[in-house]
């Protein structure tokens, strides 16, 4: 049923393989992946955005951010904080840093249009909500204030 949809929407392509390379913590894919796209959305001027782009397929529903907390993948997570959110830079820790520096990514490579912590899924949770749900490391996560917008 995905393959024919994606056969029926093939601009959902790179979409859908975005958040399949977060729900597999596929850091290197999805860096190359965001660099590729941002060079093709900047001859689409009303292109969404690949970092904002949100799935309704089973598993890989919501936003990268909310595919990462759902599959424990917390470097994923920290790579779409790093690039789509307004989080303060003083709130990463060294090693997301230095992982940022050996991905040869910079804090120009920031692109913060809507902060992706503000997104919903379809069932109207925002990443904090989700991670509140999940529990665990994604408590603390919770209770730093690194998922809530503001």
């Amino acid at each position: 049923m995905e393959e024919a949809y994606l056969r029926t929407y093939p601009e959902e392509r790179l979409g859908h393989a975005f958040l399949e390379f977060c729900r597999e913590g596929d850091i290197d894919a999805l860096v190359h992946l965001i660099k590729d796209a941002e060079l093709n959305d900047a001859e689409e001027e009303d292109n969404v955005g690949v970092l904002q782009y949100q799935g309704t397929f089973d598993g890989i529903e919501g936003s990268g951010l909310h595919v990462a907390i759902r599959y424990n993948q917390e470097e994923v997570a920290w790579l779409m904080l790093v690039l789509g959110s307004s989080l303060d830079w003083s709130e990463f820790p060294p090693q997301v840093l230095q992982m940022m520096e050996s991905l040869n990514l910079s804090k120009d490579d920031r692109k913060v249009g809507v902060d992706l912590r503000s997104l919903n899924d379809s069932k109207g949770r925002t990443a904090a909500a989700l991670g509140q749900e999940m529990g665990g490391v994604w408590s603390s996560w919770c209770e730093s204030g690194r998922l809530s917008v503001g």
